[in-house]
């Protein structure tokens, strides 16, 4: 990830020679799909609930929308692999609840979260 955002801000930056070096190093790893993808999801996952944590703290409506970005990327990811991603995707959908003062839903989702990954048996 790091060469690869070093990679990007030099090319947005017309930096040639950091770019370039920076593309020798990321094309040098063997970096298939499903890592990209994992990766992918797991800074989704937790730039969603830092998003809602902050949104609690400070109530500032942009760090709300962009838990609810999150959450709708993982409903969407959990359309196609339920035994990844479904269990997050309860996760930020507790977390909005939780933000929401709704505790009785964010209690229900955090329950349907820790029961899928228990029955997928992710920790």
């Amino acid at each position: 990830i790091f060469h690869f955002n070093k990679m990007y801000i030099s090319f947005m930056y017309r930096d040639y020679d950091g770019m370039a070096s920076a593309a020798e190093e990321y094309f040098g790893y063997k970096l298939d799909v499903w890592t990209l993808l994992n990766i992918a999801c797991v800074q989704t996952y937790i730039s969603g609930l830092v998003s809602f944590w902050i949104y609690r703290q400070t109530s500032d409506c942009k760090w709300f929308e962009r838990g609810n970005r999150s959450k709708a990327a993982m409903r969407h990811w959990a359309e196609s692999s339920q035994w990844n991603f479904l269990q997050k995707y309860h996760l930020l959908e507790a977390e909005e609840n939780f933000s929401n003062r709704q505790y009785e839903a964010a209690r229900q989702s955090y329950h349907n979260a820790i029961q899928l990954s228990k029955k997928s048996q992710v920790s």
